[in-house]
């Protein structure tokens, strides 16, 4: 049995000790780490994007890069940006957010609105002249030249999406960071000297595909095809592109007799079929499965007695399984209100979850119920700490790391699931989440062992290997509910004491001082959340409901409760796990409706994100919820099998034969 016993809570004015503990260049070391693993030189990376002094800087800590280059470069070492957390500057906050708005209102078809707000972005953050944009000035080495045309990238490349038929824009927008194109399509040797990200990539194969020359599209896409064959992309980037790539090419080929092309296109299908299910994504999956369907027939026309007899045999059966998912899947589509086929290609550029750092420090301090002058105590001056909240001034690292030390936060401005100066880390822990997931526990405890020997010892490290663990010995029966529950408070309380949680909910409309009304915004990191998350469920199986629907009600509000509307889409996964907990609880309670609508809230933004890796979840609550096993044994089974379905479609056939046996039963 592993070691579950965590430590006990660190109380805030004792961390003043462990200040420094933290790197000053997590994300330098990370991104010279990816660079040098996958054998990238500074000059290709760097290539079209800033100058290799800049990356140099970089990524040896002498300068920080702002969030749009942070996000270029994870783009470029064949990362998916959208899965990591951002700390923001005030200004870079609200950059974000008028990002997200942008893909929002296109995503959700509201064009006015969109329009509208791709002039405001534009007006206020890439409206440059020329000779603004191409500098020579040695002194600015290409730092402010790389923003502005990041900014002008996502401006033309909304306005190519919004447009929907126009391939200048995506040209345009292609330009600004690199030049690949030729005559005939792109010159995979030109290619060959940078190392593009996935939005990079796409606006070639968009703007050939609006083209209208099929040969210069065939040949952009079976040369990006090529490009990322192989490890550089990982399995979140790679398969965005993937599947659109695959029904592009089929789609220039859908009438072809030629045998190969027929078997080339079913391999594409297949293997982007297979990416999609591995990821648990639905990128062009109902698209995918219609070109299957048409091709199975095709592939054994030229085969010739016993071997087009056993083929046609193989083809049916591929086929009535294809349909079989092909009706479940956009069956939920249309019960969602939801397109089945895609629409846009908003999902490629959509970014991952971001906070103010300023807004992070008083709600934080809020929850910690200290004054300013307490916080700035050894660091700054109170006033620098009052101007900060207030959006007057911006802190610099030194300082901001000392503050978000005192505060028990993590000092990176951007990191994924864990917080890793090593890439082998973070394959190591998608290697880990792909066993337990495919029920391969054992393994997957061993590659969490290493990360613990391995990962840097900070206390968000701590609590989401914690976590992981905590569930898993339980799932095991090494833990009782009530060991788990204890696990999972000693786990929170390494950053948050339990009785700062409660007094901040019971008492968020107070001041904290005189003429100071307090913030009633809260702030948790992801490791927090998802602790916070087992504490409830542990709480509900303990059958103490008063403790359960206290944590769960706080999350949800702490997601909900947002003026742009946005937190739930960024960070889906978290929100997906409080939803199935929530919606569970209130089931349990007896209040039916509430936890319909909270599940069918859920279902139907996987489904908007193309994430439907839960769906199965809360189909399954409606019909607990709807009890109606006595009244319509018929319906009753036919969801079961639909739940069973769409566990098979995402490889979870450890749970579709849990529902198979409910029908039998």
């Amino acid at each position: 049995m592993l070691n579950v016993n965590y430590g006990k809570n660190i109380k805030l004015m004792e961390r003043c000790e462990t200040m420094g503990k933290y790197g000053n260049n997590d994300f330098g070391k990370l991104i010279n780490n990816i660079r040098k693993t996958k054998k990238i030189s500074a000059e290709v990376l760097a290539n079209g994007l800033c100058s290799v002094r800049v990356l140099r800087d970089i990524e040896a800590g002498n300068k920080l890069p702002g969030y749009l280059l942070r996000n270029a470069l994870i783009g470029r070492l064949g990362l998916a940006p959208e899965w990591f957390d951002n700390m923001l500057t005030p200004e870079e906050y609200e950059e974000w957010k008028i990002r997200v708005k942008i893909i929002n209102a296109i995503s959700d078809f509201r064009y006015s609105e969109a329009d509208k707000l791709i002039e405001e972005y534009k007006l206020k953050y890439a409206a440059f002249k020329p000779q603004e944009l191409w500098t020579t000035d040695s002194d600015h080495e290409n730092e402010f030249e790389t923003d502005a045309r990041l900014r002008m990238q996502f401006c033309l490349t909304m306005k190519g999406i919004r447009a929907g038929n126009d391939s200048t824009y995506y040209e345009r927008a292609a330009a600004l960071t690199s030049d690949v194109s030729k005559d005939n399509g792109i010159d995979a040797d030109t290619l060959a000297k940078y190392k593009l990200s996935v939005n990079e990539l796409n606006l070639y194969v968009q703007a050939a595909w609006l083209s209208g020359d099929k040969k210069e599209t065939e040949n952009s896409i079976t040369t990006i095809i090529e490009y990322m064959n192989g490890n550089y992309y990982d399995n979140k980037a790679r398969t965005k592109l993937f599947s659109k790539l695959t029904v592009y090419y089929c789609r220039l080929n859908i009438h072809t007799s030629d045998a190969d092309i027929l078997s080339q296109m079913w391999k594409l299908c297949k293997t982007a079929v297979d990416m999609l299910r591995a990821d648990k994504k639905s990128y062009y999956i109902i698209e995918l499965f219609e070109i299957q369907t048409r091709l199975a027939d095709r592939l054994c026309v030229n085969m010739k007695g016993d071997i087009q007899l056993e083929c046609r045999k193989n083809m049916e059966i591929e086929k009535q399984r294809i349909k079989t998912w092909h009706d479940v899947m956009t069956d939920e589509y249309r019960r969602r209100g939801v397109p089945a086929m895609m629409v846009n290609d908003c999902y490629i550029y959509r970014e991952g979850m971001a906070y103010c750092i300023n807004d992070v420090i008083r709600a934080r301090r809020s929850l910690f119920r200290i004054s300013r002058k307490e916080l700035s105590e050894g660091i700054c001056a109170e006033k620098t700490i009052e101007k900060t909240e207030q959006h007057r001034s911006s802190l610099h690292y030194t300082n901001m790391k000392k503050i978000y030390e005192k505060l028990n936060l993590p000092c990176t401005y951007q990191h994924s699931s864990i917080i890793a100066g090593r890439f082998a880390d973070l394959e190591k822990e998608e290697e880990m989440w792909n066993l337990i997931g495919g029920d391969e526990t054992t393994e997957g405890l061993a590659i969490l062992c290493e990360l613990k020997e391995n990962l840097p010892d900070y206390e968000y490290n701590r609590q989401i290997l914690g976590w992981a663990e905590t569930m898993i010995m339980k799932d095991f029966g090494k833990l009782t509910t009530q060991e788990a529950l204890h696990n999972m408070i000693n786990l929170v309380e390494l950053t948050v004491p339990i009785e700062y949680i409660r007094n901040f909910s019971e008492n968020k409309n107070r001041g904290l001082m005189k003429n100071e009304r307090m913030n009633k915004r809260i702030y948790f990191t992801s490791a927090e959340i998802k602790c916070l998350l087992l504490i409830s469920g542990y709480y509900g199986e303990l059958e103490d409901y008063e403790n359960a629907l206290f944590f769960l009600s706080l999350l949800y509000e702490y997601f909900t409760d947002n003026d742009e509307k946005s937190v739930s889409s960024c960070a889906e996964s978290v929100y997906r796990m409080l939803i199935i907990t929530y919606s569970s609880m209130l089931g349990n309670q007896g209040k039916y409706e509430l936890s319909n609508e909270l599940a069918d809230t859920s279902a139907k933004l996987q489904l908007q994100l193309y994430r439907p890796q839960k769906i199965w979840w809360h189909k399954y609550n409606n019909l607990w919820n709807d009890n109606i096993k006595e009244n319509d044994k018929e319906k009753y089974n036919t969801v079961l099998m639909e739940c069973a379905t769409l566990c098979q479609i995402y490889d979870n056939e450890s749970v579709a034969d849990i529902f198979i046996r409910k029908i039998l039963d």
